[in-house]
């Protein structure tokens, strides 16, 4: 099976990718790599046991550049308060890409959704 794992190259996503290659499954992982979170994004993906995309589940060209998955685990959020403030405090208009309406269009069988 195909899994992409949104925020994958984080500490959560790397477990759980680790989990499902060791199980036979195929991993992808898109990930902003934010130095917050990835002081060298390039570790990061090397350790990443799959392939990685960089972009933003917001920006509908990062999901232009991923293949249909067999199923999603939703994982990327921001981490800390003042980030998420900055990003959206000008926000005006359309919002940002759904990323459930492009995992939607996929028609994948599975969506797993981590919530706090």
């Amino acid at each position: 099976m195909k899994v992409l794992i949104t925020g994958g190259a984080g500490f959560i996503g790397l477990h759980l990718a680790r989990h499902l290659t060791d199980a036979g499954h195929e991993v992808v992982a898109l990930d902003r790599l934010v130095p917050q979170v990835h002081a060298d994004p390039a570790a990061s993906v090397a350790r990443f046991p799959g392939h990685v995309v960089q972009g933003d589940i917001t920006d509908e060209a990062a999901w232009a550049l991923l293949e249909r998955p067999d199923a999603v685990v939703h994982l990327a959020a921001e981490t800390g308060t003042k980030v998420v403030a900055d990003l959206y405090d000008d926000s005006v208009g359309d919002p940002p890409v759904d990323s459930y309406e492009a995992v939607i269009s996929w028609d994948v069988d599975q969506l797993v959704t981590a919530l706090r």
